[in-house]
């Protein structure tokens, strides 16, 4: 299944959540959030250990480039102080590499001296389940965070395309987030949101490993108080072990997003 049509069922499921809450639970005011933004990222790590063979360097040793423009989606609707929400974001990378040894992934021996071709390309989906502590100036949420991760890592001989070697995995995850927004006064607030888990504690299949995904920065109202306009900064490291083969890679950079309520 295609990036576009995952996020648009990801999208239907939060509509069809809407309207199953709407008829029940806890009372109070009711409403959707929907979210976009640019995540200008840094791709600081990135190894893949595929089928017992090397553990490569993606970014040292495949030369894959270590900036990504990309873009993140959300939509939230809550009820009182419930909240449930989905998300989308996605990560992508690629490059050639005249090799400086022999290199082995997914089975495939890379000889010294070829040419390789390489992309990395990463998918995340989220689905969340929180409550709101609100206080006089500041708002904290608690969640549970599903997170889905697709991910695809391909490599093949420049000179001979059909010495080729791919990696489509994906793994569940179960995280705990925080968030805590506060306001600033004249429309500003400021906010950090949190997600992390230990995933041998708390393990949904074949994915074990641990997630840190940290994002903070400031709001500002445009337009009234239904819509504002986040600058931020957001950092992600992943290290997972996917029924004995291993990914690992941390993101960061700056983000530019709007959100809209109604």
């Amino acid at each position: 299944m295609t990036a576009y049509w995952r996020l648009s069922a990801a999208l239907a499921v939060a509509a069809l959540v809407g309207v199953g809450c709407a008829g029940g639970g806890s009372t109070g005011a009711r409403g959707y959030e929907i979210g976009a933004g640019y995540w200008g990222v840094d791709i600081k790590t990135a190894e893949a250990q595929h089928l017992g063979g090397d553990n490569v360097n993606l970014l040292d040793t495949m030369k894959i480039e270590n900036k990504d423009d990309t873009y993140f989606a959300s939509v939230a609707f809550s009820k009182g102080l419930d909240v449930y929400g989905l998300g989308y974001s996605t990560v992508a990378s690629s490059g050639q590499a005249i090799l400086a040894a022999d290199t082995t992934f997914g089975g495939t021996l890379f000889t010294n001296g070829t040419t390789v071709s390489t992309s990395a390309k990463t998918d995340f989906y989220e689905l969340s389940l929180g409550g709101r502590a609100p206080e006089a100036q500041s708002t904290t949420t608690y969640s549970f965070v599903v997170r889905y991760i697709d991910f695809d890592v391909k490599m093949y001989d420049v000179a001979t395309p059909t010495t080729r070697a791919e990696w489509n995995g994906d793994g569940w995850m179960l995280l705990l987030g925080v968030a805590y927004d506060w306001a600033a006064g004249s429309g500003t607030m400021y906010f950090v949101d949190a997600k992390w888990m230990d995933l041998d504690w708390v393990r949904i299949g074949h994915t074990g490993g641990d997630v840190l995904d940290v994002y903070g920065g400031i709001k500002w109202s445009v337009g009234g108080q239904n819509a504002s306009l986040a600058v931020g900064y957001r950092y992600v490291d992943t290290d997972l072990d996917v029924s004995g083969s291993k990914i690992k890679f941390s993101y960061e950079g700056p983000v530019v997003g709007f959100t809209a309520k109604f």
